[in-house]
């Protein structure tokens, strides 16, 4: 009897979890088409992060609507801005593939492999900058350069990043009907959580939403 009142709770909580992540990405959804994409996606995006964060950190009685609703108020414009400086990142990188596109032989497959592997790396940054944002308090800048230290410095813990991320990508080609109410809710939690373990290392005060 015990032993079925045990897997019923667990069952339960299993349950639980999946709604809140499921909850959690349609939040996101609605709040970055809410902001037309352009202006939501960023601020929709911390919001959720400072939410798995608070999972992560298992935050007493947190009311997560609430948490979110607080954290893209609060952070609308300065997560825009770090969205800019990202969107003009990705659009630098995107004009260098199709600068190459015109190279031809040896220097066409070397500079395509190069310009691929900035592109993960910067991929990665950004995850980290993402889930620093929302867990370190620092000059706006700050955010930026340390993130890439943490990158250069922590290979082993930027590599585990890169191979859950891919886990995960692997895991929604398989099942693809899940993207639309886990993806962005589940990334941001296995991001957390890998981000968390390096970030205990750091000595940096934490924010407090």
């Amino acid at each position: 009897m015990l032993e079925i009142k045990l897997g019923i709770n667990k069952f339960y909580n299993i349950c639980e979890w999946c709604m809140k992540m499921i909850l959690l990405n349609l939040l996101w959804l609605a709040f970055s088409l809410g902001g037309l994409i352009i202006f939501g996606f960023f601020p929709a995006t911390v919001a959720m992060f400072a939410v798995t964060r608070m999972w992560v950190q298992k935050t007493e009685q947190i009311n997560f609507f609430k948490a979110f609703i607080s954290t893209f108020k609060k952070e609308f414009w300065k997560a825009n801005l770090i969205g800019l400086i990202l969107f003009l990142t990705t659009t630098a990188l995107y004009l260098d593939l199709l600068f190459i596109q015109s190279f031809e032989g040896g220097l066409a497959f070397y500079s395509f492999c190069l310009i691929i592997m900035v592109c993960l790396f910067c991929f990665v940054i950004a995850l980290f900058l993402l889930a620093l944002y929302v867990h370190m308090e620092l000059p706006f800048l700050q955010y930026f350069k340390q993130s890439i230290l943490i990158f250069l410095s922590y290979p082993l813990d930027t590599i585990i990043m890169i191979g859950s991320v891919l886990l995960l990508a692997f895991f929604f080609l398989v099942f693809p009907g899940l993207i639309l109410f886990m993806a962005g809710s589940l990334i941001s939690l296995i991001v957390t959580i890998n981000a968390h373990r390096t970030f205990r290392k750091l000595s940096i005060r934490t924010i407090e939403y």
